[in-house]
């Protein structure tokens, strides 16, 4: 556009000029002037491009300012409010020194009251002084260490977290481990994966200590916000408590994941344990397990005392004791048997038994009992336990909120979203987005066991209650 438009001048000069001049032009002499003009128009142009380039960069370097502006400003915000900090944290230590200030002229007003009373006090007024001077000597090194113990505590936390994960995942992989299908030729009492094998009544002895001392520690972590572990989770909380140690705990966890897999098969107890463990049943059935072990108990000493009316308590109770530890006859068994269940259950569970000669040795008596009861509390939560395994991602026995939606469109619940966050706030009412098997299995069951009476005729099996 500047070329053109000055040739177009270029050519109106020279018609002045010679118009003025009334010269006859030499047309070498125009040409020559004609391209010197195309070159300053050329030259013209290039410097325009210059000027336009430098016009961008200029741009560039007005967004740049202008961004390191907004920062400036950003960063002046930012000293403000740190300054406010400051002064905030300068106004706490100037009221804790003015309380100092307020009990330090308290002190000393009484002091001179010490001094004023009897002149014979001066060692002990001394002796104040100086535990004075010491109190606010140690409350000065105790503000200096505060910031330096909080850090402590934050790297600290961050390496307990990192080992509860590798401790989390260790408990996951045990869990897994427990078998009860162990064929008969693997039953020997020496050695297993390296470490002797725990003795039956040792391996007891260790449960009923996890089931006693579990409810004071969901106590406390209830008391303190906290959700509810698993009963694998706790067993090894124990074990660290036990042991001394988690590398200690894991070791102890091992052989009692191996001793629950042997065993399993020939203690209904440990066999409980097991399944609990592995959210195959949840931590609740264990009331009932212990209330039929006691029904079973309290039924045979009816028996007998309906046999020897004129027996004392003292004697009845010896023959109590003495039938445990023998077999118990065919008459007392069954009617035992008649007054917990139906006829139905009755011969499914006769069908288990060893009778000779018509009877049972008593401690196998109550074992085909409780499996008999298990195995019916186990059937029945059976598709329940599958739905909450295929929930239940990673196996770990907890859900989430999220996943507990998910829970109740498997079981083909339609609850509405206000009776979700009722349901939620009766089981997770902290929120910690933590849900275990057994609350979720307490939650939708209804427990009808009634343990008021001994003589009653039918233990009913807890009830899936509908939302």
């Amino acid at each position: 556009m500047y070329k053109r438009i000055f040739e177009e001048f270029a050519q109106l000069l020279i018609r002045v000029i010679l118009q003025f001049s009334k010269v006859t032009p030499d047309k070498g002499v125009i040409k020559e002037q004609v391209e010197k003009i195309k070159i300053l128009a050329k030259q013209k142009e290039e410097a325009q491009n210059v000027i336009d380039q430098q016009k961008e960069e200029m741009e560039k370097l007005k967004e740049s300012f202008d961004a390191m502006q907004k920062e400036l400003e950003e960063s002046k915000q930012l000293a403000e409010n740190s300054q406010k900090e400051v002064q905030k944290l300068k106004e706490l230590a100037q009221q804790d020194i003015e309380q100092l200030k307020l009990i330090n002229t308290d002190l000393q007003a009484e002091i001179t009251q010490l001094k004023e009373a009897s002149s014979s006090d001066k060692n002990e007024i001394s002796l104040l002084s100086s535990t004075i001077q010491n109190l606010e000597t140690q409350v000065k090194s105790k503000q200096a260490k505060h910031q330096t113990t909080i850090d402590e505590l934050h790297m600290q936390l961050a390496t307990l977290e990192e080992e509860n994960q590798r401790y989390l995942a260790a408990i996951i992989r045990h869990s897994k481990d427990i078998s009860f299908d162990f064929p008969a030729s693997v039953f020997s009492p020496q050695h297993s994966k390296g470490h002797t094998r725990l003795l039956p009544d040792n391996l007891k002895e260790l449960i009923y200590e996890i089931y006693a001392s579990k409810p004071k520690h969901d106590k406390r972590r209830a008391d303190a916000g906290k959700p509810r572990t698993t009963l694998e989770e706790y067993m090894y909380v124990y074990l660290e408590d036990k042991c001394g140690g988690k590398q200690a705990a894991v070791k102890w966890a091992d052989a009692v994941v191996d001793g629950v897999g042997y065993y399993a098969d020939l203690d209904a107890d440990i066999m409980l344990f097991g399944k609990m463990l592995q959210n195959r049943c949840d931590e609740d059935y264990r009331l009932i397990h212990l209330e039929v072990k006691a029904t079973v108990i309290n039924l045979l000493g009816a028996e007998l005392r309906k046999k020897h009316p004129q027996c004392t308590d003292e004697r009845l109770l010896q023959m109590l004791s003495e039938v445990q530890k023998c077999s118990i006859a065919e008459g007392e068994w069954k009617e035992i048997l008649r007054k917990m269940y139906n006829e139905e259950d009755v011969s499914e569970l006769v069908k288990g038994m060893e009778v000779r000669e018509g009877k049972v040795k008593f401690s196998k008596f109550v074992k085909a009992v409780l499996e008999f009861q298990l195995a019916k509390h186990e059937k029945y939560l059976e598709k329940f336990v599958e739905v909450f395994n295929r929930v239940d991602k990673n196996a770990s026995g907890v859900i989430n909120s999220t996943q507990f939606k998910e829970l109740l469109e498997e079981m083909k619940l339609r609850p509405s979203e206000t009776e979700i966050q009722e349901l939620l706030e009766r089981i997770d009412p902290q929120r910690n987005e933590s849900l275990t098997f057994s609350e979720c299995v307490s939650l939708f069951t209804c427990e009808t066991l009634s343990s008021t009476t001994v003589s009653y005729t039918h233990l009913t099996l807890p009830t899936i209650c509908s939302v």
